[in-house]
């Protein structure tokens, strides 16, 4: 980015989950693979998600941080599941396999469910 231009701020919303492999989980979700991309293009990405008040809403909110996103668009609840995906492969697989996911994301704060 050019350092006379502002640094541009992207909202980008959705699920973030944690994708379980054979052999790891780690933080996954369309929106929050975007984020992620963002922020090592150097744009300012802010992910409006709903996260559980739980071990993998910690791991999510601490992959986050640890990425250097922005976390005020977070909502943490102890209603539902966590959104998570399983794959009978190992992470390091380069084929795609099918998943199944539970919606970790439930009406945001003023909108409809």
């Amino acid at each position: 980015m050019d350092a006379r231009m502002p640094t541009p701020t992207v909202i980008a919303f959705g699920e973030a989950l944690v994708d379980r492999f054979r052999d790891r989980d780690v933080p996954g979700g369309a929106p929050f693979n975007v984020a992620c991309h963002l922020a090592a293009f150097g744009v300012h990405p802010v992910l409006l998600t709903r996260i559980g008040k739980d071990a993998p809403g910690d791991r999510l909110l601490q992959a986050m941080r640890v990425r250097g996103l922005d976390t005020r668009g977070l909502s943490a609840t102890r209603r539902g599941r966590p959104g998570r995906s399983r794959s009978a492969k190992p992470a390091t697989a380069t084929r795609s396999t099918s998943c199944r996911t539970r919606p970790t994301t439930t009406s945001m704060p003023g909108w409809p469910a």
